[in-house]
């Protein structure tokens, strides 16, 4: 089942979003592996941290994704997290910045939540920062992120040549940038 964009919002993280099953996350390698936080442990007390971190700072804003469904049978709604999203650093003078992604609850991938959530951070961008070009760092094996980028208009503007390691080898890290 792929979501509508009005399942999806964003909401900036606060400490009591962090969570058992958000700190478990960042400790899967299959969810990590082209992140930063890849071969770090994460526990509760570094996560709370981080996200107190973002929350003071000028030039980095961090979202959680949020997916709103109805329970089985009723007309109740639940909220769950399903992810992150951050703008940041952002270069106010020259207006662009970057942004960075994780869908964290597997069973979620591959049903264009990531999509829907480019498309909402990429909206803040231009009219809460009023910014002028956003761009995402992926890595070359990242082939699900690359879709995403692309199905959101990013176009790759450059690739650097083995600038990381993976699985004992270098490979590329790319590039992508959309001018909003």
């Amino acid at each position: 089942m792929k979501f509508r964009e009005s399942h999806i919002f964003l909401k900036e993280l606060r400490v009591s979003d962090v969570s058992t099953k958000y700190v478990n996350w960042l400790n899967d390698h299959q969810i990590v592996k082209f992140t930063q936080q890849n071969g770090k442990i994460a526990n509760y007390k570094k996560v709370a941290h981080y996200v107190k971190e973002k929350q003071k700072s000028k030039y980095e804003f961090f979202y959680g994704i949020f997916i709103k469904q109805k329970k089985n049978d009723s007309s109740r709604i639940s909220i769950i997290h399903v992810g992150n999203i951050k703008i940041g650093p952002i270069n106010f003078f020259h207006k662009h910045a970057a942004i960075s992604y994780l869908v964290g609850e597997k069973k979620y991938w591959k049903k264009g939540i990531a999509s829907i959530a480019i498309k909402k951070v990429v909206k803040i961008a231009k009219t809460r920062f009023f910014l002028k070009k956003v761009l995402s760092y992926v890595h070359q094996e990242n082939i699900a992120s690359t879709k995403v980028l692309l199905n959101n208009k990013f176009i790759l503007e450059a690739k650097l040549k083995k600038k990381l390691r993976y699985k004992n080898k270098r490979v590329d890290e790319l590039i992508f940038s959309k001018l909003i």
